[in-house]
């Protein structure tokens, strides 16, 4: 039970940063454009990663503070 209120909020705030960058990436043109390489066949927003990268130290810092997780972790 711990475990999912924990990993509960951290879901939904990748699945709302998510957005977020989504929407942030359309306006700011930051697209990847098919080539003869490319599956997709429209552009489609790219470093949608970043989110999910920056969720994980976000995470992993909390924890650390909570003293759920040690600081041996780190080493």
């Amino acid at each position: 039970m711990a475990y999912f209120i924990i990993s509960a909020p951290i879901f939904f705030s990748s699945l709302f940063f998510s957005y977020l960058y989504l929407i942030f990436a359309r306006k700011k043109n930051i697209l990847d454009f098919p080539n003869e390489r490319s599956l997709h066949q429209k552009p489609i927003p790219r470093g949608g990663g970043i989110v999910f990268v920056c969720l994980f130290y976000v995470t992993v810092i909390f924890l650390w503070h909570w003293q759920v997780i040690t600081s041996s972790i780190f080493l």
